[in-house]
C-alpha cells in the first residue's frame, strides 16, 4: 500500500480528531498531518518541505490568508494541482469557487457525511 499525505490546516483539536478518524475510515491509505499555524503551513509548502496529496483548510483559521495560500501553491508546479477541501467562513466569497477547491464543506456537516465526502473526493484525487 502506498501512503498518501493529507495536510490539515486547523488549530481546533476537535477538527484534528474528527478529520483524522473520518480520513482513516474513508481512505486507509492516507495519513493526516495537522498544522495549527497558517504561516508555518504556507512556509512548509513554499519551501517544499512537505508536498501533500491533498490539503484540508479551515478558512476561519485566525491569520489564514487564502489568497496568499493559493498564490504560494500556484507558484509551484508540484503544488499547483493539489486538491483542496475547504471549510469554515471565507471573508472572500470568490475563494469558495477557487479552481483548486474540490469541495467547500458546510460548517454543520455530520460525521458520516464528512466520511462520505472524504471517500468520494480523495479516492477520486488519488487517481489524478
Amino acid at each position: 500500500m502506498t501512503l498518501r499525505t493529507c495536510l490539515l490546516l486547523s488549530d481546533d483539536p476537535d477538527d484534528h480528531v474528527e478529520f483524522s478518524e473520518a480520513l482513516q475510515e474513508a481512505c486507509a491509505d492516507y495519513v493526516l498531518m495537522a498544522v495549527c499555524d497558517p504561516a508555518k503551513a504556507i512556509e512548509l509548502l513554499a519551501l517544499r518541505r512537505l508536498i501533500p496529496d491533498v490539503v484540508i483548510a479551515d478558512f476561519a483559521l485566525g491569520g489564514f490568508d487564502a489568497s496568499l495560500f493559493f498564490e504560494t501553491m500556484r507558484k509551484n508546479v508540484e503544488l499547483s494541482h493539489l486538491p483542496v477541501i475547504a471549510y469554515g467562513n471565507s471573508t472572500d466569497p470568490s475563494m469558495r469557487s477557487h479552481p483548486q477547491i474540490r469541495v467547500f464543506l458546510d460548517d454543520n456537516i455530520s460525521y458520516s457525511a464528512l466520511r462520505t465526502v472524504l471517500a468520494e473526493t480523495l479516492n477520486g484525487a488519488s487517481g489524478s
